[in-house]
């Protein structure tokens, strides 16, 4: 063999084996995968009113900070109107009875927190009346610089016959697109108003709102927290729960409202050792005509120790009966009760003595009204098959251990024969005592 071919035989081994060596190679790679841009971390913000924070004020840091982020809130009382209604943060302050956020609730628009989604633990959210002492203010600065508020008919506003403009605040409000498949939860915080609902919710679909070890306080016209569904192009199924939550309605016949909008929005409701603190009104003059509520009535609730008291409806007269050097102090209402409030305008004019001795009779036009501590509106006007007569608003299967009947998941079973459908409601009611006296909740 020449020297030429030589060279070419050499030339095409030296080829070949290249060839296979790049094959060998690409073989032992790696393959490649896409590379994700990991999350940033959430900041964290610190706010301080003596200014050893980043901010003195809730708001300055929920400006600066960007979704996802923690704000931690150093003791204080902070007065002002928190919008947090486009981000979703985490609000954590530092203790609940030293971290108060409060605000006059004269404004619908403004009250102490506007939010949709997040998430809010440790804190107090107080909404107080433009005629009482916020905390950390002398109740005559607060008369020098807020009008007094008119005194508005409870009853025409549950039938919703007052606007929308005429309302005042409430403590939390949350109303806002934003919120659509988002969740928002509150854990261990008072929730107080002295006038309108404590929160008031208009709630969107794929959404989910949860209230944790949380006091939920109504003190004037309005209870602790009222619930409606969109109208909107955002429906869809959402979760409402509260969970070792106590509702306190010291003033209001209702401690929760619901209005139903849209029957494509379905809302599925859970309370998990929830006590009710209510009050009840022997005149039905201040309950709605409209409530289409199919529950337990107040009258019917035999497990309750119900105490009746006579003291009026007035708002002034219950206010000189507290103690307002201290608005966030204990309730002094007895825990898990009804207590009866007799209504009367006599009592304006009467003694506390006088008024406990008054002897009221009961005014056969509003005889119809249903004495209820929940409220159900529906937009047709109809009684729906949701819970207590709702169009859209159901109980789910994990409500249990709760101090009002009408808040405890009772499974109906029904039976094609009279002699079946007995047999079940009492093998249901053998069932249900069983469940409270061995503690064991069976669920799906």
């Amino acid at each position: 063999m020449s020297n030429s071919w030589k060279r070419m035989v050499a030339m095409g081994l030296v080829l070949l084996l290249g060839l296979n060596a790049d094959s060998l190679m690409a073989d032992a790679a790696p393959a490649k995968t896409e590379q994700r841009a990991e999350e940033p971390a959430p900041r964290e913000w610190f706010v301080a009113q003596d200014g050893s924070g980043q901010y003195t004020t809730i708001n300055e840091a929920v400006e600066q900070a960007a979704e996802g982020d923690i704000i931690w809130i150093y003791p204080g009382v902070y007065e002002e109107s928190v919008q947090m209604s486009q981000k979703q943060l985490q609000l954590i302050g530092i203790d609940k009875d030293l971290c108060i956020l409060q605000n006059c609730e004269e404004s619908y628009y403004h009250p102490p927190l506007e939010i949709a989604a997040g998430s809010v633990s440790n804190l107090t959210i107080y909404a107080y009346r433009a005629d009482t002492a916020p905390i950390g203010c002398s109740s005559t600065s607060v008369k020098d610089l807020q009008p007094e508020l008119e005194e508005v008919d409870v009853s025409a506003v549950y039938a919703g016959a007052v606007p929308i403009s005429s309302f005042t605040g409430y403590a939390v409000h949350i109303e806002s697109d934003y919120a659509y498949g988002r969740s928002l939860t509150f854990s261990n915080c008072r929730i107080q108003s002295d006038c309108n609902y404590a929160v008031g919710a208009g709630l969107r679909g794929d959404y989910s709102l949860q209230f944790e070890n949380c006091d939920l306080i109504g003190r004037g016209s309005a209870g602790d927290i009222y619930l409606h569904d969109s109208m909107e192009n955002l429906v869809g199924e959402t979760q409402v729960a509260f969970v070792n939550t106590r509702f306190v309605s010291e003033l209001a016949p209702y401690f929760l409202s619901t209005y139903s909008r849209n029957p494509e929005n379905r809302v599925e409701l859970t309370f998990r050792n929830v006590t009710v603190d209510a009050v009840a009104y022997q005149d039905k003059e201040i309950y709605s005509i409209t409530n289409l509520y199919t529950g337990t009535l107040v009258d019917d609730l035999p497990a309750y120790s119900v105490e009746k008291l006579n003291l009026a409806k007035s708002q002034k007269y219950l206010g000189a009966a507290r103690n307002l050097e201290d608005p966030l102090a204990a309730s002094e209402a007895q825990k898990d009760k009804i207590t009866y409030l007799k209504d009367t305008s006599l009592l304006n004019t009467m003694t506390w003595d006088q008024a406990l001795r008054y002897d009221y009779k009961e005014n056969p036009a509003y005889a119809g009204r249903k004495r209820t501590c929940i409220n159900v509106w529906n937009i047709d006007g109809v009684e729906g098959d949701g819970w207590c007569g709702s169009m859209n608003f159901y109980l789910s299967p994990y409500s249990f251990f709760n101090s009002l009947p009408d808040l405890n998941y009772v499974p109906v079973v029904k039976a094609d024969t009279e002699t079946e459908a007995q047999t079940d409601v009492q093998t249901t009611t053998q069932t249900d005592t069983q469940m409270v006296t061995t503690g064991k909740i069976a669920v799906p």
